[in-house]
């Protein structure tokens, strides 16, 4: 964690904080984005883990914050991407950092079911990183459709592939559906 934490340190600049792990940046001035953005993501992860295997809402909470300096990040970076291909690629690069805090969050609602206040707390961070991510996600949709419209390619096709994606979507939704109420009936 501590040569993490002196990546994150050398990448950012005015942030001196080698020693002290526990630490991130405000997200201003930084060298090399991508770079700190797999620096913070991975520091998020090892807290993460550190919380999987230990359950201490310290190591949680830590990972909570490393992750919201990832989206703080990830925003940030957003707006200097000038194509919308560019937007694209880094939202699906960043979908997994995403994914991990929303289930971080999810579990932690889970945790403090008989506290109200606490489990709705997460629910909601866990919904914003949820809509951060769709935010992406629409974004790539958009292009997609975008670049199908100009291509020339027939509108009776056009239809046949969005009710082909419609049908495999609603197909993985029930998937997804059945799977989690699989895993609490375990």
């Amino acid at each position: 964690m501590a040569k993490i934490q002196k990546a994150i340190s050398s990448n950012v600049m005015n942030f001196n904080e080698i020693t002290n792990i526990d630490k991130n940046p405000k997200i201003e001035k930084y060298k090399d984005g991508i770079q700190l953005l797999n620096s913070l993501n991975y520091k998020a992860y090892l807290y993460q883990k550190l919380f999987f295997e230990n359950k201490e809402e310290k190591y949680s909470q830590k990972a909570i914050s490393t992750y919201l300096s990832c989206d703080t990040l990830i925003s940030k970076m957003r707006k200097n991407l000038l194509s919308t291909q560019d937007k694209i690629k880094f939202g699906e690069d960043n979908y997994m950092i995403y994914e991990a805090s929303v289930k971080l969050c999810i579990e932690l609602a889970d945790i403090y079911s008989d506290n109200l206040e606490q489990s709705n707390k997460y629910k909601k961070l866990a919904f914003y990183f949820s809509e951060q991510n769709k935010a992406s996600v629409l974004l790539e949709s958009i292009a997609s459709a975008d670049a199908l419209k100009f291509s020339g390619i027939p509108d009776t096709l056009l239809n046949l592939v969005r009710k082909f994606n419609i049908d495999i979507a609603s197909y993985s939704n029930l998937k997804n559906i059945e799977e989690d109420d699989s895993i609490k009936n375990f």
